[in-house]
């Protein structure tokens, strides 16, 4: 008994619905595929709203985006079954059509399943999307066992399995908003919790890739809700779980006293290092380095 729950936004997903429907009614079990439309364009809206014909699909939309983390949780509350399995609607399944069995096979009742996800081995044609598919293919692919040293900063929310009581008991945080590290969050309230957090080699292929300016801007949202994360970890007297290069970078440029020096530093370098990035050949080396400095610039 599966409910397949995907939060839905400014995507099309005919080709990930049909693929899923052909895989879970292989496996034999009852199923539904819910879609929850989180106040996206007309025009996606309307490719998607035929779905909602089919006899396992259920398909309902939002007048107002609610974000990551809340929408996740309504459809953890509204599905039928109580195996879930979250995936991003960006996903490409066709890749591995066993991903269903093994999420099956594998569930935890006292935790969640990573699945993880991959990109195309190939080069973007278009190569506004080179930046977010050299940092996704050379930086976010990290082996189950690798991300099992460190389960809570490794989960990804785009592909996992978990029990419906193990998600109501422990929901992700609603005041983390927008685009980062609400999955963190999430993950590390599970082991708090005393739930399991197992990473397996599981993915689906990452296809909604970013044009260049649009990856920068969801990183450097991404770095707001790092600072977010951190105030909230001490409002609410909890450990703050990141473990990354970018918040130790942070937390040493503190340390030192050097935060002053390096907020004048950071405009040069980041009108630089974005010069880098936005290049056909865009350098990994300058996006960290651009990370870094944003983030010190929008640092207390």
């Amino acid at each position: 008994m599966i409910s397949v729950l995907i939060p839905v936004y400014r995507y099309t997903v005919t080709q990930l619905v049909y693929e899923l429907d052909r895989q879970l009614t292989t496996l034999g079990v009852p199923y539904e595929i819910r879609l929850l439309d989180d106040a996206s364009p007309e025009k996606e809206r309307l490719e998607n709203r035929k779905l909602g014909e089919l006899s396992s699909v259920q398909y309902d939309e939002l007048p107002q985006n609610i974000g990551r983390a809340s929408i996740r949780n309504r459809l953890a509350k509204e599905a039928q079954y109580d195996w879930l399995w979250f995936l991003d609607c960006d996903s490409g399944v066709g890749n591995n059509h066993q991903l269903a069995r093994i999420f099956w096979e594998t569930k935890k009742e006292n935790g969640l399943v990573s699945g993880g996800r991959t990109y195309a081995s190939d080069r973007p044609k278009d190569k506004a999307y080179t930046l977010h598919w050299k940092w996704g293919s050379e930086r976010e692919l990290v082996q189950p066992e690798a991300r099992m040293k460190d389960p809570v900063n490794h989960f990804l929310s785009n592909n996992f399995f978990i029990h419906k009581k193990v998600i109501l008991a422990s929901p992700f945080n609603e005041k983390i908003k927008g685009y980062g590290y609400e999955d963190t969050l999430f993950a590390h309230s599970l082991k708090k919790n005393g739930f399991q957090i197992e990473h397996i080699y599981n993915p689906v292929v990452h296809e909604g890739l970013d044009k260049q300016q649009e990856f920068i801007g969801k990183i450097e949202e991404s770095l707001h809700n790092l600072l977010k994360l951190e105030d909230l970890t001490k409002e609410e007297n909890i450990e703050n779980p990141l473990h990354s290069r970018l918040y130790s970078t942070l937390k040493w440029v503190r340390k030192m006293h050097c935060m002053g020096i390096m907020k004048i530093l950071s405009k040069p370098i980041l009108n630089l290092a974005k010069r880098k990035i936005l290049q056909p050949e865009p350098s990994l080396f300058w996006f960290d380095m651009y990370r870094i400095f944003y983030l010190i610039a929008i640092s207390r």
